[in-house]
């Protein structure tokens, strides 16, 4: 009896220390699993904490780059990051990339971001004339959708179509035009008659071609429902000017320009000045009539008609059926595409957000 007691008492004592060290094996695995779900987290928390420092320093300056490629301390953890220039299609936009390291963990995250009044081309322009309707030219207009700066001078290789319509093109007297062949990125100089290659006719505009200039620069979808660009007008921000009587308008204009009526049909129309200036009313009937001087920028307007001044930057009509004829322009004009000049007019129509959860620049993605 005493030995079986004994051997009892000792398969016992095995069996328990065997289930103490299942246990503390268990305990071990279980602390080992929170401390590494605990440090992912914490660097995640660190990486997009840091993103967001550095979204803030661009809100408050736009021209904000920075790399840091040496790990700094941050919440306890270490981070390196990098703030740079980048380009997605035609829009300059902004790439932060972040590191973060916590006990092992290891984060990463990538944010592209668009910094507001930092100007962009609206996706929407076709060509350095974009219309819906047949248009003509007259005279000795020159016709570039070249890519220039915003005082004229060529960039190569990387413009768009000289002439872009629903309808049809008649190019007459000694009209020249050139442009970037949009599937070549090749260019043609301005020439009477103009290659094929940068005249594109009865085209479609895939959703419907805009009646609006709200609608032209991406409606409600892209922030611009119906009446922003009025809106901004009337604010009067960075000079711009809302008028109902163009005899009422101060010059050089600038910021956004938007004339609720047709402008030179008693005279001629002068256009000195920059940034985004709009002829347009609810009846799509408003007109732009013998522009003369200088603008840079982009004008859009429901109909053009003899056009005469000179223009960096692009020009859009938007109605079918223009009242005043076919003649897009005549004389001695230059129209002359310019990505510059249409960041520039740009950079004020978009409003800067801001309170809790906002961010004051555009996030365009973020990838974890």
């Amino acid at each position: 009896m005493g030995k079986g007691i004994l051997i009892v008492i000792l398969g016992g004592i095995v069996i328990l220390n065997y289930m103490n060290m299942n246990n503390n094996n268990r305990v071990t695995k279980a602390t080992k699993v929170a401390e590494s779900a605990f440090s992912k987290s914490k660097a995640r928390n660190i990486c997009n904490s840091t993103i967001e420092k550095l979204l803030a320093e661009l809100g408050d300056d736009g021209n904000y780059r920075d790399s840091i490629t040496a790990p700094i301390s941050w919440f306890d953890g270490n981070i390196t990051y990098r703030v740079k220039d980048t380009t997605i299609g035609d829009e300059d936009l902004v790439k932060i990339q972040v590191t973060s390291e916590y006990f092992g963990s290891t984060a990463n995250a990538t944010v592209i971001a668009w910094i507001p009044n930092s100007g962009y081309i609206p996706l929407p322009i076709k060509g350095i004339i974009s219309t819906n309707n047949d248009i003509n030219a007259l005279g000795t207009l020159v016709i570039d959708g070249r890519n220039h700066d915003k005082n004229g001078n060529l960039i190569t290789n990387s413009g768009i179509y000289g002439i872009w319509t629903t309808g049809t093109f008649s190019q007459g007297g000694s009209v020249t035009v050139g442009g970037t062949d949009q599937t070549t990125n090749i260019d043609y100089s301005p020439t009477n008659p103009a290659d094929s290659k940068i005249i594109k006719t009865n085209q479609t505009w895939a959703g419907g071609y805009p009646s609006s200039p709200d609608e032209l620069l991406g409606g409600e979808q892209e922030g611009f429902p119906e009446g922003k660009l009025k809106s901004l007008a009337q604010s009067g921000i960075s000079g711009s000017q809302y008028v109902t009587d163009p005899s009422t308008l101060t010059f050089p204009l600038q910021g956004i320009t938007f004339i609720e009526g047709s402008y030179g049909t008693s005279g001629s129309a002068s256009i000195e000045g920059e940034g985004i200036l709009i002829v347009h009313n609810s009846a799509l009937d408003a007109i732009l009539k013998n522009a003369t001087d200088t603008f840079k920028g982009l004008i859009i307007a429901d109909d053009i008609d003899k056009f005469k001044g000179n223009l960096i930057g692009a020009l859009v009509g938007l109605t079918p059926a223009p009242a005043s004829g076919n003649c897009i322009g005549n004389g001695s004009g230059t129209i002359l595409f310019s990505e510059e000049a249409l960041k520039i007019s740009t950079q004020n129509v978009d409003k800067l957000n801001s309170g809790f959860g906002k961010h004051r620049v555009t996030v365009i993605s973020w990838l974890e």
